[in-house]
């Protein structure tokens, strides 16, 4: 077993956030934003899984150049701050405002860089991360700790 089990939970989040734009693309502002709850709600429990767990473990390997634990934390910061402008600016949404096209398009444009993050913040973890604590733990520490991250994602 392998660390890059794990990734399954990226694929999750990338169709919750693709359900939230597709949401905003029919001008479904609730269901919008009901999706971006759940996003938000999944990965900061998957972030936290992280901290809590994955990042103590990496620290084994000792220096990594270009991947101290700073780095993966320093993003999941980053990420939570996009998140949240991302949440105040659909919530400020007008359906009325006769400026609201352009106004999606520019919360458009912000996901994408949001998504821009997202995707080299996992490229790290698929690269660096998950090989990184695939080595410096046991195959039964593994099969043991992946069991236990996927049980509690799932909740």
């Amino acid at each position: 077993m392998t660390f890059l089990a794990l990734e399954k939970e990226h694929e999750d989040l990338n169709e919750l956030f693709l359900e939230h734009q597709e949401a905003l693309l029919r001008s479904d502002m609730r269901q919008a934003l009901e999706r971006l709850d759940l996003y938000e709600m999944k990965l900061l429990a998957h972030m936290r899984l992280e901290e809590e767990h994955l990042l103590p473990l990496y620290a084994r390997a000792g220096p990594i150049p270009g991947g101290p634990a700073e780095f993966f934390t320093g993003e999941h910061k980053k990420m939570r701050e996009h998140i949240l402008r991302i949440r105040a600016t659909l919530i400020a949404l007008d359906l009325d405002d006769p400026h609201i096209a352009r106004k999606v398009i520019s919360l458009f444009d912000a996901e994408a860089g949001y998504k821009s993050l997202a995707e080299h913040h996992h490229m790290r973890e698929h690269n660096l991360l998950y090989p990184t604590l695939d080595r410096v733990t046991s195959a039964q520490e593994r099969t043991r700790l992946i069991g236990h991250l996927q049980s509690e994602e799932k909740v």
